[in-house]
């Protein structure tokens, strides 16, 4: 990856399906003020990036740039993350090819970090002693940390956050971290309409919107041996029934129920139909964060309102609602509790 100096932000364009070389491209630069200040990345650069066309500011000047924490110019999938002052583009799908219900592959390297098997990441291992920090703050301490010899560290983004997140709500935490801590976590994306909210994922806990001015936990992560932006194929195969989803294996129904029921009969809607339920990973990835409207579905996929939908993690009573994107627990809801079913087969 090209590098450049904290002064200057750059942009390298996510590899496009057709798998096109990776373009550095310049939008601004900024002047250094320090890890403490949050102009860094609040740098009025959106003229420069205006004439070029090629990122979203957004509307406010009180906000981070839209060159952070938002997909830009980056492919549909990936969004873009400050790294030491450079704009690339990591994925925010699971690229890797499986979501696990319960995270593994974890090893402590015994330097503060710990590196995953699965992805291939680097993650900061505790995050206990840390302060909670604002959406800003989160993004300029990941920028400015050292550890373990290297600074190249950033926010992770919301489908990097719950490789190690426990989706299915089941204890106890990812082994080879620190102490548990089931608080939210800030991610490196921007919520795509409320401007002043960012997107969070939880060690136990999945997903929410936040305001950016609120405090959160942080914890940063590199690359490791993957690049941000390596080559992939097109994930989804579609007809008029089924969707192949390439990258995690499984064929989809190409349009979710519309019939809302309760969770004792939705596994036997998919076993008459030889499928089964996804779990909540597995239906989470579906998810379009950078989608303006709901649902929140990636293309090609269609729903129905209301946009829930039930699935096999804890006991089938976790439940995915593309309006809000998020998952939660049928349990918490004090009335009866009806949502749609959406099959899958592997």
């Amino acid at each position: 990856m090209q590098r450049g100096s904290k002064g200057q932000i750059l942009l390298l364009l996510a590899l496009s399906a057709c798998g096109t070389e990776p373009v550095g491209l310049r939008v601004g630069s900024i002047a250094d003020t320090g890890s403490d200040d949050a102009q860094a990345i609040i740098a009025d650069v959106g003229s420069v990036a205006a004439r070029e066309n090629t990122v979203d500011f957004g509307s406010s000047a009180d906000i981070p740039n839209g060159s952070v924490g938002a997909r830009g110019s980056c492919s549909q999938g990936f969004v873009a993350v400050d790294v030491d002052g450079e704009m690339v583009c990591a994925p925010d799908y699971p690229i890797w090819g499986a979501v696990p219900e319960i995270p593994s592959g974890f090893t402590d390297n015994g330097n503060g970090t710990v590196a995953h098997a699965l992805t291939g990441l680097i993650w900061q291992r505790d995050v206990d002693k840390w302060p909670d920090m604002t959406w800003v703050e989160a993004n300029v301490y990941c920028r400015d940390l050292s550890l373990a010899g290297h600074d190249d560290w950033r926010l992770p983004t919301v489908a990097e956050g719950n490789s190690i997140a426990m989706l299915s709500w089941v204890p106890p935490h990812p082994a080879g971290f620190g102490p548990p801590h089931y608080k939210a976590h800030w991610s490196a994306l921007r919520h795509a309409s409320m401007l002043e909210n960012a997107w969070q994922f939880g060690l136990g806990t999945c997903c929410q919107a936040a305001n950016m001015s609120e405090p959160s936990y942080v914890r940063c992560v590199r690359a490791g041996t993957h690049t941000d932006a390596s080559p992939q194929p097109p994930r989804f195969k579609s007809n008029a029934l089924t969707v192949k989803d390439t990258v995690l294996g499984l064929n989809w129904q190409a349009v979710g129920s519309d019939i809302a029921v309760e969770r004792s009969d939705a596994p036997a809607i998919c076993d008459a139909a030889g499928s089964r339920l996804p779990t909540a990973p597995e239906l989470y990835s579906l998810m379009d964060r950078e989608r303006e409207i709901p649902p929140r579905l990636v293309a090609p996929f269609s729903s129905k309102p209301p946009h829930l939908f039930w699935t096999s993690s804890w006991n089938s009573s976790s439940i995915v609602d593309f309006d809000r994107g998020i998952i939660f627990q049928a349990d918490t809801v004090w009335e009866p509790m009806k949502a749609q079913v959406w099959c899958v087969k592997d």
